[in-house]
C-alpha cells in the first residue's frame, strides 16, 4: 500500500498571519457623510442596521427658526451602531419650534436597547425636549418610550436616556418628537423682563445588537485560527 505525503509545504504555513487579516479588517473602515433628512428615497446604513423611509414634518409659532429643510442624518462610524441628526431648529421670545421624525429599520442582529441624547442651548423660560416611541412596525404595538428635557425646567444643556425594549427585535420603526417651547416672561409676575430662547444642535441615536449564538462560534474559531497561525509562523522562523 502506498503512503502519499500530505504535509503541508513549510512556504505555505508561513502564508496566513494574523498581521494580513487585520489589514483586511481594518481596509473596510470609512466615514458616512450626512444628508438632508428630506432626501428622497434615504437609505443610512451603521454597523448591521440598516434606516430607511425617513419623514419629516415640522412646525412653529412666534418667532421660530429652522425645519426639516435643516436637519440631517448621519450614521454612526465606527460602532455604535446608530444615527446623529443635526438641527438649527430654534425660537426665541415667546414661540414654539417642533419637528416630527420617522424611519424604520432593519437588523441583522437582534436589537434590545435604543439610546438616546440630545444637546442644546436655553436661556430665561425656555424647554427642551426629545420623546422617542419605538414601535415594533410601522403600524405594530409601542416596544420602547422615552423622554428626555432641558431648560428651565430641568436646568441642563444635554440630556441621555437608554430604552431597554420589551424584547429583542430585527426591525423596528421609530417617532423622535423634536420641541422647543419658549415663554414670554413678561405678565408671568417678574419685573424685569426676560430673554428667552433656546436651540437644539444634535441628538444622538445609538443601538446595542444582541450577539447571536453563531457568532460565539465564528468568534472562538477565528481566535483558534489565529493562535495556531502564530504557532506555525514561529516553527518557520
Amino acid at each position: 500500500m502506498r503512503v502519499f505525503n500530505l504535509s503541508i509545504p513549510a512556504f505555505v504555513k508561513c502564508s496566513l498571519t494574523l498581521p494580513g487579516t487585520f489589514m483586511l479588517l481594518l481596509a473596510g473602515v470609512s466615514t458616512a457623510s450626512a444628508s438632508n433628512i428630506t432626501t428622497p428615497g434615504l437609505t443610512v446604513s451603521s454597523g448591521g442596521i440598516t434606516f430607511s423611509n425617513f419623514t419629516c414634518a415640522s412646525s412653529g409659532t412666534g418667532t421660530s427658526d429652522g425645519g426639516c429643510s435643516s436637519i440631517t442624518v448621519t450614521g454612526l462610524t465606527p460602532e455604535p451602531a446608530g444615527l446623529e441628526f443635526t438641527t438649527n431648529l430654534s425660537v426665541s421670545g415667546s414661540g414654539t419650534a417642533d419637528a416630527v421624525l420617522g424611519f424604520g429599520l432593519s437588523s441583522t442582529s437582534l436589537i434590545n436597547t435604543v439610546g438616546l441624547s440630545f444637546t442644546s442651548t436655553f436661556m430665561g423660560m425656555e424647554v427642551n425636549s426629545v420623546t422617542e416611541t419605538v414601535y415594533a412596525s410601522q403600524n405594530g404595538p409601542v416596544v420602547g418610550y422615552a423622554d428626555v428635557i432641558c431648560g428651565a425646567v430641568a436646568v441642563c444643556t444635554s440630556a441621555t436616556d437608554n430604552i431597554s425594549l420589551n424584547g429583542d427585535y430585527n426591525s423596528l420603526y421609530v417617532i423622535k418628537d423634536i420641541s422647543l417651547v419658549s415663554f414670554d416672561s413678561t405678565g408671568i409676575g417678574t419685573q424685569i423682563a426676560l430673554v428667552s430662547g433656546g436651540t437644539i444642535s444634535s441628538i444622538t441615536q445609538t443601538y446595542t445588537e444582541v450577539p447571536e449564538p453563531a457568532s460565539f462560534v465564528l468568534g472562538g474559531g477565528v481566535l483558534l485560527l489565529g493562535f495556531v497561525s502564530k504557532m506555525r509562523f514561529r516553527r518557520c522562523n
